[in-house]
């Protein structure tokens, strides 16, 4: 069954005062998720361009993969929309909801929903684009392993298969839910973190805690300039 879906939500807000219309709600997309856990994230436009560039418009969506904790049977190599990232044009259309830019690419590849701008991700949270046009994403590991991931166009991140640049194991568990790749993994085509970092605890221990969030390129000449800040949550 499904517990609880991952909804995109268009309302119309005044720009000189900001208040929103209320009556102007309207959805734009629903997912289901089968477990109420890692559900749609952040959304974003990238700031950084102008109106002449092909992706001007276009919004970015963060979806978890829908699964507490997240085993194996994690979504993220699934034919759907749980743990990608997305990329539309959310404006309507043709009497359609939103648009899928043409430049997708899974647009005319049944493997993946022609929404799917990347996958095999667990549960991304941020996106944050750098001036040179670079999107990053900081996402939250199951028991072991958090990533900041540099997001390129169709490629594949490894969820559930991988955590970090790790084999993930069903057990999961601290230290014991991973192991070493394998000499060929090359041939796997995975992308992996940019940046990684490992849990703390006693190895065989289970749900830790602890989460990367948050997300921002430090790009305005000052002396934190090309620094990539993010927050990592211990456990509550």
């Amino acid at each position: 069954g499904i517990d609880a879906d991952g909804v995109l939500i268009e309302w119309t807000a005044n720009t000189t005062s900001y208040v929103i219309d209320a009556s102007s709600y309207r959805e734009v997309f629903r997912v289901g998720v089968p477990e109420y856990d890692h559900p749609i994230k952040q959304i974003a436009f990238n700031p950084n361009i102008s109106a002449d560039n092909s992706d001007y418009g276009n919004l970015y969506i963060a979806h978890g993969d829908g699964s507490i904790e997240s085993t194996l049977a994690g979504t993220g190599q699934d034919n759907n929309a749980l743990g990608k990232i997305l990329r539309i044009n959310p404006l309507q259309s043709n009497g359609q909801n939103y648009t899928i830019p043409n430049n997708n690419p899974f647009l005319n590849d049944g493997s993946l929903p022609a929404e799917v701008f990347s996958y095999g991700h667990r549960n991304p949270h941020h996106l944050a684009f750098s001036l040179d046009g670079h999107l990053l994403t900081t996402e939250a590991g199951r028991d072991n392993i958090e990533e900041v991931n540099l997001v390129e166009t169709g490629k594949n991140y490894g969820w559930s298969e991988r955590e970090g640049s790790f084999i993930h194991l069903d057990a999961g568990t601290l230290a014991d839910g991973i192991t070493a790749l394998p000499d060929n993994d090359a041939l796997n085509g995975y992308m992996y973190p940019a940046v990684q970092f490992g849990h703390t605890g006693s190895a065989g221990s289970g749900f830790t805690g602890q989460s990367l969030g948050g997300g921002h390129v430090v790009e305005n000449g000052s002396p934190l300039d090309g620094q990539f800040f993010y927050i990592d949550l211990g456990k509550i």
